[in-house]
């Protein structure tokens, strides 16, 4: 089942990940343990992974989510005509 990682989630994965293996955390949380590699991936900076910087990424995804790049309306009008 998909399965919408929340921000508390992340919290989690942020207090358990320097002592927990990946593969258990998604035991832990209830989720795939390619979701826990892809979320790692997703928040990763210099100092580990960072709860807020990889909820940020996925705000900004959803809010994009949908929405054509600038200028691709016109040019297909354009390709009709």
């Amino acid at each position: 089942m998909y399965h919408l990682l929340t921000y508390q989630d992340r919290l989690e994965i942020q207090r358990l990940l320097p002592c927990t293996n990946p593969d258990k955390l998604a035991k832990i949380i209830g989720v795939d343990r390619a979701t826990i590699y892809r979320e790692i991936k997703r928040g990763r900076t210099d100092r580990g992974y960072n709860a807020m910087l990889a909820q940020k990424v996925v705000d900004r995804s959803m809010k994009n989510k949908g929405r054509h790049p600038a200028g691709k309306e016109e040019n297909e009008s354009e390709q009709k005509n």
